[in-house]
């Protein structure tokens, strides 16, 4: 039994309520299809239980759920909370868009509430400086002083953090390991593949091979995943991608390109095929294609692909649900080697020592509003 998020690394808390499952403060099943997850409290992530350890944990959590009177439900999803404080999210047969809400509207938005704010002021502070008239530059410069340089130290930070933190690894073949920055997982690529089943293919940046110390470099080597290997390597990777979440409005957007695609290799042929000279638009105003049209549109220009983080938000974050829910469908049909290995690296990264010279104290804040 494993007690770390597979996307944060931050540990997943206990429960003094589930005897079969003492693992996190918020637990969300389905009975009816045997399945349950633990609820990271810092990035809202659903972590997958293990096989052997689901069923007489999903019991007893129904039982629990409806021995309590603090519960709130919908036709299809209900919320309970226990007495010592552990909160049960019951789910039934919710359609997509319902599901989708409860299970990531709260990940994304959470993501945002943090990082939208300080992206904004980061941006109108640069904006208002030089947009200023030469004379007021002084003026203004001694009133801003204070925020500017608390941003531009941050921003410092971050980038330093950026390059050289170790956030996770790609599994190279033959037990070797590569590890990864943020910086490395933003050059992410989804390329198109059509001699893969899937149609499409996954390109990580990554360090060198047992370099477990050298900053990101714009000329580091990559390695191309297909198949269950890509939606595997996806799934550990969007989270960082999608760091800075959503709104509610742009998570319905993304649950509709989820709708449309019909299928999770579909979003990602979608993906594999944006292109940010094209301007067709949605009726969000976003920008998002339908997977199944104008498959040879730019060829070109695709062959080359942009950063996946640098995708209409939409797109990302209907890639991050799919890959999730795809992986899931392949777990439940009994591969649970895949997901023991990852909660195994989870554990690992977490309880490595950070080479940064910041006190640990600090780094520990970091990565809470990192994670926020």
């Amino acid at each position: 039994m494993y007690s770390t998020c597979l996307s944060c690394h931050a540990p997943l808390g206990a429960n003094e309520m589930i005897e079969h499952f003492p693992v996190g403060t918020k637990l969300a099943f389905d009975q009816a299809r045997g399945r349950l997850w633990a609820v990271c409290a810092v990035c809202r992530q659903w972590n997958l239980a293990g096989l052997d350890e689901r069923w007489e944990a999903i019991e007893e959590a129904e039982r629990l759920y409806h021995d309590t009177r603090l519960r709130a439900s919908t036709d299809n999803i209900g919320l309970a909370r226990l007495a010592d404080g552990t909160e049960l999210v019951r789910v039934g047969e919710p359609q997509r868009p319902e599901f989708a809400a409860w299970r990531y509207g709260d990940r994304f938005a959470a993501r945002w509430r943090f990082r939208g704010p300080v992206t904004a002021v980061g941006t109108g502070t640069m904006v208002v400086v030089k947009k200023v008239p030469i004379f007021m530059s002084f003026q203004v410069a001694q009133a801003m002083m204070v925020p500017i340089l608390a941003i531009a130290g941050l921003r410092g930070v971050s980038h330093w953090i950026r390059t050289r933190r170790e956030v996770s690894r790609v599994p190279l073949g033959a037990g070797a390991t590569a590890r990864l920055t943020q910086a490395h997982i933003e050059q992410l690529r989804v390329e198109r593949d059509p001699d893969a089943p899937t149609g499409w293919r996954l390109r990580v940046m990554h360090a060198p091979p047992g370099d477990s110390s050298r900053p990101f470099r714009k000329h580091d080597p990559t390695t191309v995943f297909s198949g269950e290997d890509a939606t595997r390597v996806a799934t550990q990777l969007l989270p960082r991608v999608n760091r800075t979440g959503g709104r509610r409005t742009t998570v319905a957007e993304a649950v509709s390109v989820l709708e449309r695609a019909g299928n999770p290799d579909a979003v990602f042929r979608l993906a594999s095929r944006w292109d940010p000279m094209r301007k067709e638009r949605s009726p969000f105003g976003r920008i998002v294609y339908d997977p199944d049209s104008d498959e040879s549109a730019g060829d070109a220009r695709l062959n080359a692909p942009k950063p996946f983080a640098s995708a209409p938000a939409p797109v990302r974050l209907a890639a991050e649900m799919a890959a999730h829910e795809e992986q899931e469908r392949q777990l439940i049909q009994g591969d649970l080697a895949t997901l023991e290995e990852q909660w195994r690296e989870a554990e690992e990264i977490a309880a490595i020592a950070d080479s940064l010279t910041l006190p640990p104290g600090i780094l520990r804040q970091l990565e809470r509003l990192r994670v926020r």
